[in-house]
C-alpha cells in the first residue's frame, strides 16, 4: 500500500485518542464533584455502615493471616509465619481486636520466630512492642531481662526481672536470677533479699542456701547466717549436710565446743563419714582431748586402712602426748604402707625433735648437750630421706634449715670422738 494511503488512518487514530482523553477528564471531574457532594450529605448511619464494612474486611483479613501464620508456625516454618504475624500487627497496630481474636500473644509468637532465626535485636524489638500494649506480661519482661543480661546490660536486666517478679511473685527462678544480678553489681543486701525470697519458695534448695550463706558471710553478717542455719537445723534435725556446714562454720570461727557438738552428732548419724570424722579429730585436738582424737583417728583408720595421712596423724597425737615410742610405731606403719611417701619420714623427724625438747626441759634447761644434738642429727637424717618425695621437698628443706644450728659441731665431734649414740634414760627407747 502507498504511504499516502496511511495518512487518513493516522489522523483518525489521533482524533479518537483525543476524544477518549476529553471523555476521561470529564468523567474524573464529575466523579470528584459527586464524591464531595456525597461526603457532605452522608448521614451518620451511612457513615457507620461504611465503617462496619471496612471493619469486616479487616477482620476477615486478620482471621486469614492468623490462621495461616499459626499453620506455618506449627510446621516450624518461622520465616513465613513471621510475615503473617507482622501483617496482623500492621492491620491492628493498637491491638483493638486482639482480645476478640485471641492474639494478645502475637508479639511473643513473632519474637519466637526471630529467636529461631537468631536475630536478637529483632527479638528484643518484638518484646518491647508487645510491652507497649501489655505491660503486665511477665514473660515479655523476663525475656527482655534475659536479652539485656546477655548483652551485659545488667541495670536494664535488673529492671525487667524486678517487674517480672512483681507480676509473678511465686516464680522462684526470677529471684534466683535477680540475686545473681544484684550480686554481680555489688548490691549484696538486695541479693540477700532475693535469695531469702527464693528460699521461702524452695526451702530445700541446698545450692541457694549455700549461696545465701556465702553472701551473708561476705556482707559481714555471719551471725545472721549461723542463726538462719541453726533455725533450719532445728526444723530438720536429720539434715546431715546442714549439720556438717554448721560444724565447719563453727570450726572456722574457732568455736570448737559448738563444732564438737555438731560433729559428734554427725558421727553418730553417719559413722562412716570420713570427712566428718576428720573434722571431729581436729576439733578434739584443739580442745586438747587427745585420747578422744586418737580414738576418732583409729576409727578412720579402720574405715580406710592404709591411709598414710591418718596413720601419721595418729603418730602426731601420740607425739603431742609425749608417747614418743608409740608415735614412731605408727609412723613406721605408714612407712611400710607407702615406702616412697615422705610424710612418715617427716613425722619421725618431728618425733625426734620433740623428744629433744622434752628431755631438755626435763633436765631443767641449760641448753643442748651432745646427746641432744645426736638426736637432732637423727631427725635431720629423716628429713633428708623425706626429700626423695617431691611432695615433701619444701617442708623437709624448711625443717632441715631450722635444725642446722643444733647439729653437732666439729668441736663437739672432736670432744666426743667415740660417742655415736645419745646417752641417758630419756633417749634409750630410740635405739
Amino acid at each position: 500500500m502507498d504511504k499516502k494511503d496511511d495518512k487518513p488512518k493516522k489522523s483518525f487514530i489521533l482524533l479518537l485518542a483525543g476524544f477518549i482523553l476529553i471523555l476521561g477528564y470529564s468523567f474524573y471531574f464529575t466523579s470528584c464533584t459527586q464524591t464531595t457532594v456525597t461526603k457532605e450529605t452522608m448521614t451518620p448511619e451511612h457513615q457507620k455502615a461504611i465503617e462496619d464494612s471496612l471493619l469486616k474486611i479487616r477482620e476477615f483479613e486478620i482471621t486469614k493471616y492468623l490462621s495461616t501464620g499459626h499453620e506455618y508456625y506449627k510446621n516450624k516454618n518461622y520465616r513465613d509465619a513471621k510475615r503473617y504475624f507482622l501483617r496482623i500487627i500492621r492491620l491492628d497496630p493498637e491491638m483493638k481486636l486482639a482480645k476478640k481474636f485471641y492474639y494478645k500473644n502475637i508479639h511473643g509468637l513473632l519474637a519466637q520466630c526471630y529467636i529461631k532465626e537468631n536475630k536478637p535485636d529483632s527479638t528484643e524489638w518484638a518484646f518491647r512492642e508487645g510491652l507497649k500494649h501489655y505491660d503486665d506480661n511477665a514473660y515479655y519482661h523476663e525475656s527482655l531481662g534475659y536479652l539485656s543480661r546477655k548483652k551485659n546490660d545488667f541495670d536494664q536486666a535488673i529492671l525487667q526481672y524486678e517487674k517480672a517478679s512483681e507480676l509473678l511473685p511465686e516464680k522462684s527462678a526470677l529471684y534466683k536470677t535477680l540475686g545473681e544480678l544484684y550480686y554481680q553489681t555489688n548490691k549484696t543486701d538486695k541479693a540477700i533479699e532475693a535469695y531469702e525470697s527464693l528460699l521461702k519458695l524452695e526451702p530445700k534448695n541446698r545450692e541457694a542456701e549455700q549461696k545465701l550463706a556465702a553472701m551473708l558471710r561476705s556482707a559481714g553478717r555471719e551471725e545472721d547466717m549461723i542463726a538462719r542455719q541453726e533455725k533450719m537445723l532445728a526444723d530438720k534435725p536429720d539434715d546431715t549436710k546442714l549439720m556438717f556446714d554448721l560444724g565447719k562454720t563453727y570450726y572456722r570461727n574457732y568455736e570448737y565446743k559448738k563444732a564438737l557438738q555438731k560433729f559428734e552428732t554427725l558421727a553418730q548419724k553417719q559413722p562412716d563419714n570420713i570427712e566428718a570424722l576428720r573434722y571431729l579429730a581436729n576439733v578434739q585436738l584443739n580442745l586438747e582431748q587427745y585420747n578422744a582424737a586418737i580414738a576418732t583417728l583409729k576409727k578412720m583408720n579402720s574405715i580406710e586402712p592404709g591411709n598414710v595421712e591418718t596413720m601419721c596423724s595418729i603418730a602426731n597425737v601420740y607425739r603431742t602426748k609425749k608417747s614418743f615410742q608409740i608415735a614412731r610405731t605408727w609412723a613406721r606403719k605408714a612407712m611400710k604402707v607407702a615406702p616412697g611417701n615422705g610424710l612418715p619420714y617427716i613425722t619421725i623427724g618431728d618425733i625426734y625433735s620433740s623428744t629433744v625438747e622434752y628431755c631438755a626441759d626435763k633436765r631443767g634447761g641449760g641448753g643442748f648437750d651432745i646427746n641432744d644434738k645426736l638426736i637432732y642429727e637423727l631427725a635431720y637424717s629423716e628429713y633428708q630421706k623425706a626429700k626423695k618425695d617431691p611432695a615433701q621437698i619444701s617442708t623437709a628443706q624448711k625443717k632441715i634449715e631450722a635444725l642446722k644450728v643444733y647439729l653437732p659441731t666439729k668441736e663437739d665431734k672432736f670432744m666426743h670422738q667415740n660417742q655415736k649414740k645419745a646417752k641417758g634414760n630419756c633417749y634409750q627407747w630410740i635405739y
